[in-house]
């Protein structure tokens, strides 16, 4: 097939095609500190870290990875005589084997310890024994591991463990974009009946995306130009891609036995307790599931999917560190030099994490951010990011943010209103 790494982000981590976000994580800190300019005397060193950054920002975040993973497959014009063409087959990334229906799939692993709890994910396009091979493996890691923090483990385990078994997260406009090629490569070498049904599956999976989108619509056409070519006899394929009933099962009889004890306890004489002239309470924070936008939140410090970045033709840094937190934080950088204050910078912080804003444009700035675990917002004090030309090149500024009390810290921040957020 075509290049499965076109812009080499695996090659500049040091990863596997199938590593895992953990493992991503782990080898970008690792790389990190092999090329940092303040340790890499190389005269590249700075657009090798800045090419290090972006890898890690695209492959850390699980929905940019997987357009990336499939940005190099291409979809073939059809023509009467399709065996003209010398089509590479989509493999499985895990075995390597033909199959006529593989999936782009995205599994989650999560794990606590105590006081914080990690999400990962294993993904990558797969025939559908390695992926329920895969699935298994990541439930099984979360259902060892992902219950031991109060509250976030069980939540995200349950997330993790029912997404798992319904057969993961299948995005369907990259599988229409798999569907599409692997049709088209047994057409090319004349298994036409075979590349009739996949192309039947293909449009199914159309059916249920975005058709404004230009890439859908063109191989929406060029499907239904292979199938006029295939002809109206190809056998339907069985579909190999539902439930994991493996793990589903377990999950529905631990939810149901849950569900009756909390119901029994709830209706049990003993709970039940009167009140006269009760005030009625003030509304629960409740955590969102998703940001704003509706973007799910990244797995690592990251970028939202979805919010544009803007400012970045500088060369200043702004590390928001987190690491003394034991709370999630929704991160705005907020730019001050216009009557309009905006929002130039959107991004999700873990507990216990930090992340650094590279290519800040000079100007005047603050940071405000939402704590996910208790609801309040808060704003940072103003601050300056300059860029000053000497003699021996550009100083420009390097400034980190801590969003706890630091000694002598260098940053104050205050509670403000969701209207000023």
């Amino acid at each position: 097939m075509q290049n499965k790494d076109p812009k080499g982000y695996y090659a500049i981590l040091q990863v596997s095609a199938t590593a895992d976000t953990s493992e991503i994580k782990s080898a970008f800190k690792r790389r990190a500190m092999d090329l940092h300019p303040d340790r890499n005397r190389s005269p590249s060193a700075t657009q090798d870290f800045q090419k290090l950054n972006e890898a890690y920002e695209v492959l850390s975040n699980s929905e940019a990875r997987a357009q990336y993973d499939t940005q190099s497959i291409q979809v073939e014009n059809p023509t009467e005589d399709s065996r003209e063409k010398n089509i590479d087959p989509i493999t499985c990334s895990c075995c390597g084997k033909i199959s006529a229906q593989p999936r782009y799939v995205i599994f989650y692993v999560v794990k606590s310890y105590l006081v914080m709890t990690s999400r990962s994910t294993v993904q990558g396009i797969f025939c559908s024994a390695c992926a329920e091979k895969r699935a298994i493996k990541a439930s099984l890691i979360t259902w060892l591991l992902g219950w031991w923090s109060i509250p976030w483990g069980p939540i995200y385990s349950v997330q993790a463990l029912f997404t798992n078994a319904l057969g993961g997260k299948q995005p369907d406009d990259l599988n229409a974009r798999i569907l599409a090629h692997q049709a088209m490569y047994f057409a090319s070498i004349g298994k036409f009946e075979i590349a009739g049904a996949i192309a039947r599956d293909c449009l199914a999976l159309i059916k249920k995306t975005n058709l404004k989108a230009p890439d859908v619509a063109s191989i929406k056409i060029q499907i239904e130009r292979l199938l006029t070519i295939c002809g109206d006899d190809s056998p339907q394929l069985r579909n190999p891609w539902g439930v994991i009933l493996k793990l589903l099962i377990p999950l529905i009889l631990i939810f149901i036995t849950i569900t009756g004890w909390i119901a029994y306890e709830i209706n049990s004489p003993k709970n039940s307790v009167s009140y006269r002239g009760a005030q009625p309470q003030q509304e629960r924070y409740v955590r969102p599931l998703t940001a704003p936008n509706g973007s799910s939140w990244p797995l690592v410090a990251a970028y939202i999917a979805g919010y544009p970045v803007f400012n970045q033709t500088g060369l200043a840094t702004v590390s928001i560190d987190n690491r003394q937190n034991d709370s999630d934080v929704f991160v705005k950088l907020v730019a001050l030099d216009s009557s309009e204050k905006s929002t130039v910078r959107t991004l999700y912080i873990p507990a216990y994490e930090t992340f650094s804003m590279n290519g800040v444009t000079p100007g005047r700035y603050d940071v405000r951010y939402r704590d996910l675990k208790s609801g309040g917002f808060f704003q940072s004090e103003p601050f300056s990011i300059e860029e000053t030309k000497t003699y021996n090149g550009t100083q420009y500024t390097d400034l980190s943010i801590t969003l706890y009390k630091v000694r002598d810290g260098n940053m104050r921040t205050f509670k403000i209103n969701e209207s000023e957020f």
